[in-house]
């Protein structure tokens, strides 16, 4: 088994899709064009485009089923944890409804289903899936099979809580959320992570699950990890003092998100138009310039594009350049 990574090639953070257009006009005035896309892909179609949920096997940790005189078990099915199964530092608990007669309550009312999973503040404790982890069976079951593809973004999901329990978690103490993939050696190589930081602002009690979310970039030809199986993984990356309280997880989601396109760029009546392609409902600032080289900030704002239905026509009512590039940013 491969010890999880904090640190990785980096591609984190919320990919903001920007697409260019060109239009060039000969001396002759026929029109010519061509498209370049940075952060999406080029493509031909139509239609409507929708996020898809991707299945992650027990993401709401309800296996195995823990009995409420139990309390917690340290099995774990589909997820792998590091160290395997160590001294009952992560697993499985039941949200147990007489834990609202508990001072103070510590029943967690948005819980998805009846358990959760623990892992204890403690650096270098993980908790991962991919397609070839090992879970308590000893065996991988190959389930989570979703694959990284070239131009889909991804966005990860999951209910986090910070326990007072155990000593109490100290502020500042923090857990990492990533996406990964394995390399050749079966190495797990990070590509984006957001670190989840104990704020008492934000986790304001232990009785409800605050979401925390992961963006990725669309993925790209060249990525190394383009068409490698997708893997998450929590890890506890550091605390004041370790081993004092822990974390609770819960409800892990991922879905891909289509990059924009741009698809039946032409010219008429002298005005160039292209039909943008993407998620329903996002917002894109179209933005122009008869320079390339100039900076983004020098670029004439011509319109902005709610997407509404997935599929929205532009036309540049400027007619007579010879010339002009077009970039539409969210």
């Amino acid at each position: 088994m491969t010890t999880p990574q904090s640190q990785g090639k980096g591609a984190g953070g919320a990919g903001k899709a920007t697409v260019f257009g060109k239009l060039r006009r000969s001396l002759s005035g026929r029109a010519l064009w061509s498209f370049a896309a940075a952060a999406a892909c080029l493509a031909a179609g139509t239609g409507t485009l929708q996020a898809g949920t991707i299945y992650i096997p027990n993401a709401s940790f309800e296996l195995p089923v823990v009995a409420y005189e139990d309390l917690a078990s340290t099995n774990m099915i589909s997820w792998e944890t590091f160290p395997p199964q160590a001294d009952g530092a992560i697993g499985v608990f039941v949200n147990n409804p007489a834990y609202t007669n508990d001072v103070p309550d510590d029943y967690i009312y948005n819980c998805n289903g009846t358990q959760a999973a623990f892992i204890f503040n403690y650096p270098g404790l993980a908790l991962f899936q991919d397609y070839d982890a090992v879970d308590s069976t000893g065996a991988a079951s190959h389930a989570f099979s979703a694959k990284f593809e070239v131009g889909k973004g991804y966005r990860l999901l999951a209910g986090i809580i910070v326990s007072t329990n155990f000593y109490g978690t100290p502020p500042g103490s923090t857990l990492q959320m990533s996406l990964y993939y394995r390399d050749s050696s079966s190495n797990m190589v990070t590509i984006a992570t957001t670190n989840i930081v104990y704020d008492t602002s934000i986790f304001t009690s232990i009785t409800n699950f605050v979401d925390f979310e992961l963006d990725t970039p669309p993925v790209q030809a060249t990525d190394l990890w383009a068409g490698q199986h997708i893997g998450i993984q929590f890890l506890s990356t550091y605390s004041p003092d370790p081993g004092a309280g822990y974390w609770d997880l819960d409800n892990v989601r991922l879905s891909d998100v289509l990059a924009p396109v741009l698809v039946n760029p032409g010219m008429t009546n002298d005005q160039f138009q292209f039909t943008v392609l993407s998620e329903p409902g996002v917002v894109f600032q179209t933005l122009a310039t008869t320079n390339l080289s100039l900076p983004m900030t020098n670029w004439t704002s011509l319109a902005t594009l709610t997407n509404t239905t997935g599929s929205i026509r532009f036309v540049d009512s400027t007619t007579g350049l010879r010339q002009r590039f077009y970039r539409l940013r969210q």
